[in-house]
């Protein structure tokens, strides 16, 4: 069974909802609530099925791990054999993704969602998404129109992402 739901919001919301989260976490007074993130829905079926929810879920964590360097988080949310080809083509292993995120080769500050989309076909998903990414690339900081199609799979009930690709909008 195939379907398609297509969520647009800012990502910068979810990001600050999950930096508010940690802080209340580490501080013995927790903080104010934050604003819940605006999510504006077109096309999405009345209610989405619990894989619908969980890709959305793991492809958030993806984000949200990146933007903290969180390397642990991401070799979870990653298949062992993931690979991420970046806008340059080069397709990169997911230990070497991950050492240059650990090294601050590659650092990820913040990402402005535009679109995220997702067709899943039993087992298997594709993720897109379209966001302006504030990074520092080898030491060259900017802002890239990125659109990114990940694959996802599950595996023992639980999805993973097994290949990112990126390419400019």
């Amino acid at each position: 069974m195939e379907s398609t739901v297509r969520h647009e919001f800012t990502f910068g919301a979810v990001v600050a909802l999950a930096l508010a989260l940690t802080a209340c976490s580490a501080s013995a007074t927790p903080p104010s609530p934050p604003p819940s993130p605006t999510i504006q829905e077109s096309a999405m079926p009345s209610q989405s099925t619990s894989d619908e929810v969980a890709i959305r879920e793991v492809s958030d964590q993806q984000h949200v791990a990146m933007l903290a360097g969180d390397v642990e988080t991401l070799d979870r949310l990653l298949a062992d054999d993931f690979t991420a080809t970046h806008i340059s083509g080069y397709v990169q292993p997911k230990a070497e993704w991950l050492a240059q995120i650990a090294s601050g080769d590659m650092q990820y500050h913040n990402s402005e969602e535009v679109s995220w989309n997702v067709t899943v076909n039993g087992d298997t998903a594709i993720v897109e998404r379209r966001a302006r990414l504030d990074a520092t690339i080898y030491g060259t900081r900017r802002v890239w129109p990125i659109a990114s199609t990940a694959t996802m799979t599950k595996t023992g009930g639980r999805w993973v992402i097994t290949q990112s690709v990126a390419t400019t909008f």
